[in-house]
C-alpha cells in the first residue's frame, strides 16, 4: 500500500449542515498546506457528505467545496413549500439541486475519482442497501455511473427531497437512513476490496453537528406519531452516528481514530439557510481545535508524511 495513503475519510450526512464539514476540512487543508485526498486510501460520504466527498475526489479543494456549498444552499433550499404542502409532499423540489450537481460534476463518473470512493444509498422499492463505488476492485463494475447522479440519490432525504430514479438500477433514498455516519462503510470497504489491515489504517470521521437531547420519561413514554414527528428523524440519525462512532473506535483503536462532531448551539434543521454563517464558524473552530489531532493521524510514525 502507498505509504502516503493510509487514512480513511468518512463524512456524515446532514443537509445544509454539511457546511460544518467543508469548513473544517478547508481550515485543515489551508493550515497544513495539503490536499486531504492525497493522503486517503478511501473516501466515503453520505448525503451531504457524499456531495463533499465527490467534490474532493473530482479535484476540488475543501475551500472550493465550501464556497460551492455556500452558493448552492440558497438554490437548493431557498424555495421551500408551505407547511401545509409539506404534509403531502417533500419540503423541496430537487430541480435546482440536480442542475447544480450537473454543472459541478459534468460528465465525470465514479471512475474519475482520484481516490477509491464509496457512497451509501437505499433502494426504496426493495429496501436493500447499495454502496456506489468506483471500480477499485476487479469484482466492481458500476464505476461508470455519473457522479452527479449518485450524489443526487444519496441526498434524497425523505420529507426533504424527492426519491431519485437511476435508470436500470431502481429508485433511491438518502443513504443516511442506514449509514448517516459511514465510518463502518469505509472500514468494511477498505478491508474487503482494498485488502487493508485495520491495525494499519487511520480513520477520520467528520459529523455535521449534533445536539444533546434530555427527555423526561413521562414526556416520551406514550408519545404517538404526531408528537414524535418533529424529532424522530434527528434522534434516529444521531443514534446511528453514535453507534457507528463507537464501533469504529473499537475496531481501529484510539491512536488511529478521530471523530469530529461539534455540539450545535441550538436546533438547526437540515434546510435552515439562516444558519449558514454559524455553521461555517463552527466548522472552522473545530478545525482550529483539532488541527494537531489531524496532524497526528497523518504523522510520519504512522507511515504518512504530512
Amino acid at each position: 500500500m502507498d505509504a502516503s495513503r493510509r487514512l480513511i475519510l468518512a463524512l456524515d450526512g446532514g443537509g445544509i449542515r454539511g457546511i460544518i464539514t467543508a469548513a473544517f476540512l478547508a481550515h485543515v487543508e489551508e493550515r497544513m498546506q495539503v490536499r486531504m485526498v492525497e493522503h486517503l486510501r478511501l473516501l466515503t460520504g453520505t448525503s451531504t457528505g457524499a456531495i463533499i466527498a465527490l467534490a474532493l475526489a473530482s479535484g476540488m479543494s475543501a475551500k472550493e467545496a465550501l464556497e460551492a456549498y455556500k452558493t448552492a444552499g440558497p438554490l437548493i433550499f431557498g424555495q421551500g413549500r408551505s407547511w401545509l404542502s409539506r404534509l403531502f409532499r417533500t419540503a423541496h423540489d430537487n430541480t435546482q439541486l440536480t442542475h447544480w450537481l450537473q454543472r459541478t460534476f459534468g460528465d465525470k463518473t465514479l471512475n474519475d475519482a482520484s481516490v477509491p470512493i464509496a457512497i451509501p444509498t437505499l433502494e426504496a422499492l426493495t429496501g436493500r442497501i447499495r454502496v456506489w463505488k468506483d471500480n477499485h476492485h476487479p469484482d466492481l463494475r458500476e464505476g461508470g455511473k455519473k457522479m452527479w447522479e449518485v450524489a443526487l440519490a444519496s441526498a434524497a432525504a425523505p420529507t426533504y427531497l424527492p426519491a431519485v430514479q437511476i435508470e436500470g438500477f431502481g429508485t433511491y433514498l438518502d443513504g443516511g437512513l442506514w449509514a448517516n455516519n459511514p465510518s463502518l462503510v469505509g472500514l468494511i470497504e477498505a478491508r474487503r476490496y482494498l485488502g487493508v489491515d485495520l491495525p494499519s489504517v487511520g480513520l477520520l470521521s467528520v459529523g455535521t453537528g449534533s445536539r444533546k437531547r434530555h427527555f423526561r420519561h413521562q414526556d416520551i413514554r406514550n408519545r404517538g406519531r404526531l408528537r414524535w414527528a418533529p424529532e424522530v428523524v434527528e434522534v434516529a440519525l444521531t443514534a446511528q452516528a453514535e453507534a457507528a462512532h463507537e464501533q469504529a473506535r473499537l475496531l481501529v483503536g484510539e491512536e488511529r481514530y478521530l471523530r469530529i462532531d461539534v455540539e450545535l448551539p441550538h436546533d438547526i434543521a437540515l434546510d435552515d439557510l439562516r444558519e449558514m454563517d454559524t455553521l461555517e464558524h463552527l466548522g472552522r473552530e473545530a478545525g482550529m481545535r483539532h488541527l494537531r489531532d489531524v496532524e497526528r493521524l497523518l504523522s510520519p510514525r504512522d507511515g504518512v508524511t504530512a
